[in-house]
């Protein structure tokens, strides 16, 4: 039985991102957030727990110290680069 391969495609962006993948031949963005092609470039941490995109939006007016925007523009700068940046 020859083993089918799954591959996907992530746009990165710094404000939203979003994901794709090819079936028969096409390109087909996925829509798993909200029933949207794209989501927010948000990351919510809690102790336990962690929240991407949408989720993680509300959490911008009300956990802000636990909430990462524009994670992109972080990629590639160590924590010490960024404590000097406060």
């Amino acid at each position: 039985m020859k083993k089918k391969k799954i591959i996907i495609g992530i746009d990165f962006g710094t404000t939203c991102c979003l994901v794709s993948t090819v079936i028969n031949n096409k390109i087909i963005v996925l829509d798993i957030f909200n029933k949207k092609k794209f989501f927010p470039t948000i990351v919510h941490f809690k102790k336990n727990s962690t929240a991407i995109g949408w989720k993680a939006q509300k959490f911008l007016s009300t956990d802000v110290e636990n909430t990462i925007t524009s994670i992109k523009r972080f990629i590639g700068i160590s924590y010490s680069e960024l404590k000097k940046k406060k």
